[in-house]
Protein backbone atom coordinates (compact mmCIF):
# COMPACT_ATOMS: atom_id res chain seq x y z
CA UNK A 1 0.00 0.00 0.00
CA UNK A 2 1.05 3.57 -0.60
CA UNK A 3 2.18 5.44 2.53
CA UNK A 4 2.18 8.92 1.00
CA UNK A 5 -1.58 9.53 1.19
CA UNK A 6 -2.53 12.89 2.69
CA UNK A 7 -6.22 13.78 3.07
CA UNK A 8 -7.46 16.84 1.24
CA UNK A 9 -8.81 19.97 2.88
CA UNK A 10 -12.36 18.73 2.18
CA UNK A 11 -11.69 15.39 3.92
CA UNK A 12 -15.16 15.14 5.51
CA UNK A 13 -16.97 15.61 2.20
CA UNK A 14 -19.21 12.89 0.77
CA UNK A 15 -19.53 12.23 -2.96
CA UNK A 16 -22.63 10.95 -4.72
CA UNK A 17 -22.47 8.06 -7.15
CA UNK A 18 -22.95 10.52 -10.01
CA UNK A 19 -20.07 12.73 -8.78
CA UNK A 20 -17.72 9.75 -8.45
CA UNK A 21 -18.83 8.46 -11.84
CA UNK A 22 -17.78 11.78 -13.38
CA UNK A 23 -14.54 11.97 -11.40
CA UNK A 24 -13.42 8.49 -12.47
CA UNK A 25 -15.12 8.53 -15.88
CA UNK A 26 -16.88 5.24 -15.11
CA UNK A 27 -20.54 4.36 -15.43
CA UNK A 28 -22.68 4.24 -12.30
CA UNK A 29 -23.26 0.53 -13.07
CA UNK A 30 -19.52 -0.10 -12.85
CA UNK A 31 -19.43 1.65 -9.48
CA UNK A 32 -22.34 -0.53 -8.29
CA UNK A 33 -20.44 -3.67 -9.33
CA UNK A 34 -17.35 -2.49 -7.45
CA UNK A 35 -19.49 -1.88 -4.36
CA UNK A 36 -20.99 -5.40 -4.54
CA UNK A 37 -17.53 -6.96 -4.97
CA UNK A 38 -16.19 -5.10 -1.94
CA UNK A 39 -13.69 -3.10 -3.99
CA UNK A 40 -15.31 0.27 -3.31
CA UNK A 41 -16.25 1.34 0.24
CA UNK A 42 -19.56 3.19 0.47
CA UNK A 43 -22.17 4.48 2.87
CA UNK A 44 -25.83 3.61 2.46
CA UNK A 45 -27.87 6.60 3.59
CA UNK A 46 -31.57 5.87 3.14
CA UNK A 47 -31.96 5.02 -0.53
CA UNK A 48 -28.82 6.88 -1.53
CA UNK A 49 -25.20 5.84 -1.64
CA UNK A 50 -22.33 8.13 -0.70
CA UNK A 51 -18.57 7.78 -0.75
CA UNK A 52 -16.17 9.40 1.69
CA UNK A 53 -13.77 11.66 -0.17
CA UNK A 54 -10.96 10.39 2.07
CA UNK A 55 -11.66 6.79 0.96
CA UNK A 56 -11.71 7.83 -2.70
CA UNK A 57 -8.48 9.81 -2.44
CA UNK A 58 -6.82 6.88 -0.67
CA UNK A 59 -7.89 4.49 -3.45
CA UNK A 60 -6.62 6.93 -6.07
CA UNK A 61 -3.25 7.33 -4.34
CA UNK A 62 -2.92 3.57 -3.89
CA UNK A 63 -3.79 2.92 -7.55
CA UNK A 64 -1.29 5.41 -8.94
CA UNK A 65 1.29 3.66 -11.08
CA UNK A 66 4.84 4.78 -10.55
CA UNK A 67 7.69 3.90 -12.86
CA UNK A 68 11.35 3.98 -12.04
CA UNK A 69 13.59 6.26 -14.10
CA UNK A 70 15.20 3.19 -15.69
CA UNK A 71 11.89 1.87 -17.02
CA UNK A 72 11.00 5.27 -18.49
CA UNK A 73 14.27 5.74 -20.37
CA UNK A 74 13.89 4.88 -24.04
CA UNK A 75 16.64 2.83 -25.68
CA UNK A 76 18.75 4.82 -28.13
CA UNK A 77 18.81 3.56 -31.73
CA UNK A 78 22.16 2.29 -32.97
CA UNK A 79 24.24 5.00 -34.57
CA UNK A 80 22.77 7.77 -32.40
CA UNK A 81 25.02 10.49 -30.95
CA UNK A 82 25.15 8.86 -27.49
CA UNK A 83 26.32 5.61 -29.15
CA UNK A 84 29.25 7.26 -31.00
CA UNK A 85 31.43 8.26 -28.03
Amino acid sequence: MNNTYQPSVEAGRLLTRKELSGRWQLSTETLKRQERCGLLPYLKLGRGVRYRLTDIEYLEADAEVRRSAASIAQPQPKGSKSDES
